[in-house]
């Protein structure tokens, strides 16, 4: 499922929770459904510190723990901490495609960070995530921050595509107006 936060008038990805699989017991996967809801958890929170505590935590475990609890940072507004999350993750697994996606993301909210935004989407894209629909969503936005228009519409475009169902792609792209040049007539 695609969760999202409005943020001014473009809505803005929260992004997509990183199954944590194994040694933290009910821990790890209290921190995944507490990131898959759609509001701020402090409780959330808190599970995944909890978690992450643990000396247990697999390395992949921890990542994706790391990348859960920085989503429900995002959904509290606290866009460093979750920033310092995924990069906490990316120095455990830097082949974590949801970790370069979520702090795209969360640079895109924080803003004046298009470039940066747009290289870590990139990077998460290049990686194959599980949905790469948000990530062209989200490289669309950051893309429409640094004035690179065409890019933006190529991004929106393919979100749409991956995503036929999910309407945010959609309604961006219904603000675009494609404009073919004519050719010059002159000799």
């Amino acid at each position: 499922m695609i969760r999202w936060l409005a943020i001014g008038a473009t809505a803005l990805l929260i992004g997509a929770p990183v199954q944590a699989w194994g040694t933290a017991k009910r821990l790890g996967p209290a921190c995944f459904d507490a990131a898959q809801q759609d509001r701020p958890s402090p409780r959330g929170i808190a599970l995944c510190s909890r978690a992450l505590g643990s000396r247990k935590l697999l390395p992949h475990d921890r990542a994706a723990t790391l990348v859960n609890r920085g989503i429900l940072f995002g959904r509290d507004r606290n866009f460093a901490a979750a920033i310092a999350d995924y990069d906490a993750a990316l120095a455990v697994d830097p082949d974590l495609a949801e970790a370069h996606i979520n702090k795209g993301i969360a640079l895109n909210a924080l803003g004046g960070h298009a470039e940066a935004a747009i290289a870590e989407l990139t990077q998460g894209l290049a990686l194959h995530p599980a949905n790469a629909a948000i990530a062209y969503y989200a490289r669309g936005i950051a893309d429409e921050m640094a004035g690179a228009v065409r890019d933006a519409y190529a991004d929106y475009n393919q979100a749409a595509r991956l995503a036929p169902d999910w309407e945010a792609p959609a309604d961006e792209l219904r603000r675009f107006a494609v404009v073919r040049a004519k050719k010059s007539m002159a000799a």
